[in-house]
């Protein structure tokens, strides 16, 4: 109440006047002082070269978070059409993709669950094969992680979103750039195309103590750690290398984490950079003025010290989710698995293996959001399941995982979600008159 906002304002050097009227309401009154700014730290704000003069076809069921979208999507420099969820809103996509200026970019925003907007994704890759589509969604269920896939949405996030995020999910979407994400409609092998490789993660850190931690914590991970000492060492690394993601301390010396920070998106804007790189603060403060004032700089995240493990691992997920199962890569070489159906069951076990074939994204999905609790439900039905059917490696796979989700294992799932994918490739289901490859995990 007003108490809490007197002391907020005090604490950044102002003061708070208030005046009331009986029946007319109250009017709050205050004033700070700011330094000026040497530079535009409000995020990417400047059309983007290789964004300027784009279409955007954005479709929203919400009017405020869609104007917000299109401000910030033409303060980029696309030329946005922003439309409302609605029958006939496609009437004239096949016409405009027709057209000298086809879109260059379809963005579903919706309020509620990634579920409301897969029928419109499926719809505009009917219509308009190939156009990029970004999803928004105030809930996403991991369930959806294989669905999103066959609706051809290119990318998705949970609102809310930050702007530098926003501005990367977009630059994605458009260039298409070629990472080793998770085939998860198995429509092709994973990591033939694109050789895997772990995430790469900048460390700007001065303090020995916490750049050991940091390495400690992220061992078993699917990371490649490189450091830097102070912030002008982070910009020079961040212009010499190609990382997906940086820990920023805020206190450094010389060159502070904002400094740096603001430094790299300046740079990004000079280049016309098609995706913004994540950046985390790292600091010990844990106040509101510092969270704020690292998102002004272009964080997109704050974490504050001391961090915990799982703080950590849930920060950088969210923004390398999609690296995580590039280890799960189909074996060639594996003899087939030859399973004899019971008398009776040929109705249902070619079902059974087709279910869990779907399960295998959706626990990718779970191991990136850190949705230990539903993995080890899974793999408790895993294990209640597996044996009935026929599948005793099912059964004990099912139980270990149980077991490591409980212990918030990650290498340990991630080992055994390795071992599930290369044995649900490799079954061949025999019976009555059924003798057949099952399909690649992921498909169905």
């Amino acid at each position: 109440g007003r108490g809490f906002s007197r002391r907020l304002v005090e604490a950044m050097g102002g003061r708070l006047e208030v005046t009331s009227s009986l029946g007319q309401g109250s009017t709050f009154r205050f004033e700070l002082q700011f330094e000026l700014a040497a530079e535009d730290t409000c995020g990417v704000r400047a059309p983007q070269e290789g964004f300027n003069g784009k279409r955007v076809l954005l479709l929203s069921d919400h009017e405020t978070s869609g104007r917000i979208l299109r401000e910030t999507l033409e303060g980029w420099g696309f030329d946005c059409e922003a439309l409302r969820f609605s029958g006939d809103l496609f009437a004239g996509l096949a016409q405009a993709m027709a057209g000298e200026n086809p879109y260059s970019l379809a963005v579903l925003d919706t309020s509620k669950t990634g579920s409301d907007g897969f029928d419109a994704a499926t719809e505009i890759g009917r219509i308009a094969r190939g156009l990029p589509v970004l999803l928004l969604a105030s809930q996403f269920r991991p369930e959806d992680a294989s669905r999103r896939t066959d609706a051809g949405i290119s990318s998705y996030a949970v609102k809310p979103v930050t702007r530098s995020y926003l501005h990367r999910l977009v630059g994605d979407a458009i260039t298409v750039r070629k990472v080793a994400e998770p085939n998860l409609s198995g429509r092709g092998k994973l990591g033939k195309e694109e050789p895997p490789r772990p995430a790469r993660i900048l460390v700007a850190e001065d303090s020995p103590d916490n750049r050991l931690l940091i390495q400690l914590y992220l061992k078993d991970c699917p990371y490649l750690l490189t450091f830097a000492e102070d912030g002008k060492a982070a910009v020079n690394q961040f212009l010499d290398s190609d990382s997906d993601l940086i820990l920023m301390d805020l206190q450094m010396p010389v060159m502070d984490g904002l400094a740096a920070t603001r430094a790299i998106r300046s740079l990004e804007r000079e280049r016309g950079a098609a995706r913004s790189i994540p950046i985390l603060a790292l600091s010990a403060s844990t106040s509101f003025q510092d969270a704020e004032r690292s998102g002004i700089a272009g964080c997109d995240g704050h974490l504050s010290k001391p961090i915990t493990k799982l703080d950590l691992l849930t920060a950088i997920e969210k923004y390398t989710w999609h690296m995580i199962p590039v280890a799960i890569e189909r074996q060639e070489h594996l003899d087939p698995i030859k399973i004899e159906m019971q008398p009776g069951l040929e109705g249902i076990v070619p079902g059974y293996l087709a279910s869990r074939k779907k399960e295998v994204p959706e626990m990718l999905a779970l191991l990136g959001a850190s949705d230990f609790g539903r993995l080890a439900v899974l793999g408790h039905q895993l294990k209640g399941s597996g044996g009935g059917y026929g599948f005793p490696d099912l059964t004990r796979l099912g139980a270990a995982m149980e077991e490591s989700a409980k212990q918030q294992d990650r290498k340990a799932i991630r080992e055994q979600l390795i071992e599930m994918s290369n044995y649900l490739n490799h079954v061949q289901l025999i019976g009555e008159g059924i003798i057949g490859n099952s399909t690649p995990a992921g498909s169905a």
